[in-house]
C-alpha cells in the first residue's frame, strides 16, 4: 500500500521518537509534545493505551 507523503513522513518521525505533527524530538516516553501540545499516548482506565 502506498501512503501519501504526509502520512509516510509522520510515521517516520514517530519511529525516530519525534512528534508526528511537528517533528520535535520527544523521545519514547513522552506523553505530550512540549512544542506542539499533541497528546502522544492515550491514557485509559487501568493503564496506558496504544501509542
Amino acid at each position: 500500500m502506498v501512503l501519501p507523503p504526509e502520512i509516510r513522513e509522520s510515521q517516520e518521525w514517530i519511529d525516530q521518537g519525534r512528534c508526528p505533527a511537528c517533528g520535535h524530538h520527544v523521545g519514547t516516553d513522552a506523553k505530550e509534545c512540549p512544542d506542539y501540545g499533541l497528546l502522544l499516548i492515550i491514557e485509559e482506565e487501568g493503564g496506558l493505551g496504544v501509542r
